[in-house]
């Protein structure tokens, strides 16, 4: 099948550290696909938000890429399943907080006045708080 730019979107996902999920070995740069996709049953699984990719991997034991998946995909709370995933680059923790911030803003400024929240910090100290029916917050520093 001919993947095409215009019928996937970017999505984020955690891998073992040698880059397996599920016993399912992936490879940076490739293309997988599957007949079938179900949240938590089959297909392929990220999440859109990448800290959500958090509650799945835990850092230390885990890597984290940016993928693209089905525009159709299956959409869950934090996280979808698709016919089909590109693997793309390694993300650092620290990128995943600048894009995840740049997603939330982004975000806040279409829906202003929803009952979700994200809040992401970086720095020597670093703090976070956030509010409403779902919320995320991660921060990173020396303290």
């Amino acid at each position: 099948m001919t993947t095409s730019r215009d019928d996937m979107i970017p999505a984020y996902k955690g891998f073992n550290s040698d880059l397996t999920c599920r016993g399912f070995q992936y490879a940076e740069g490739e293309t997988y696909q599957t007949d079938r996709a179900e949240l938590c049953v089959t297909g392929f699984h990220a999440c859109p938000m990448p800290l959500d990719t958090l509650r799945y991997y835990p850092l230390g034991t885990s890597v984290y890429h940016a993928v693209e998946v089905d525009a159709d995909a299956h959409q869950g709370e934090d996280k979808v399943a698709s016919r089909r995933i590109k693997i793309g680059g390694r993300m650092s923790l620290a990128e995943l907080i600048e894009v995840h911030s740049s997603l939330a803003f982004k975000r806040a400024n279409q829906a202003e006045g929803t009952d979700e929240s994200t809040a992401v910090t970086s720095g020597y100290q670093s703090t976070a708080a956030t509010s409403g029916y779902r919320s995320t917050a991660a921060t990173s520093g020396d303290e």
